[in-house]
């Protein structure tokens, strides 16, 4: 929200099973891998175990990283970080596609009722 580093250590622990079949191909029921459960030839000698810890280690990452829990961000409309100083814009935005409306509203009086 504010832009911040956030140093933050990642703690992710999980198992994997490597299965070994014997035959020249893995076929049928044994076959059937899963996330925690994979299934390799009996001659298989080498397996590549980066892109599932990569994978485990993204998916422990948190989605909206912050600073520090009650992180009040940034101002939408000048940038300052609201965490260490205050400004003096409103959150309240007016949209200035609206803004010749607001000018006619004015001239004529504000609100006044048209009824008839």
């Amino acid at each position: 929200r504010c832009l911040e580093p956030v140093h933050q250590s990642v703690v992710q622990s999980f198992a994997l099973v490597l299965r070994l079949v014997r035959g020249g191909e893995v076929s049928g029921p044994e076959a059937e891998s899963g996330d925690d459960f994979i299934v390799l030839p009996e001659h298989t000698e080498e397996f590549d175990l980066l892109p599932i810890v990569r994978e485990r280690i993204i998916l422990a990452l948190p989605l909206k990283p912050l600073c520090r829990e009650d992180c009040k961000g940034l101002c939408p409309h000048c940038g300052a970080s609201r965490n260490t100083e205050s400004c003096d814009c409103t959150d309240e935005r007016q949209d200035e596609r609206w803004s010749q409306l607001r000018k006619l509203k004015e001239q004529s009086g504000g609100n006044q009722d048209a009824t008839s």
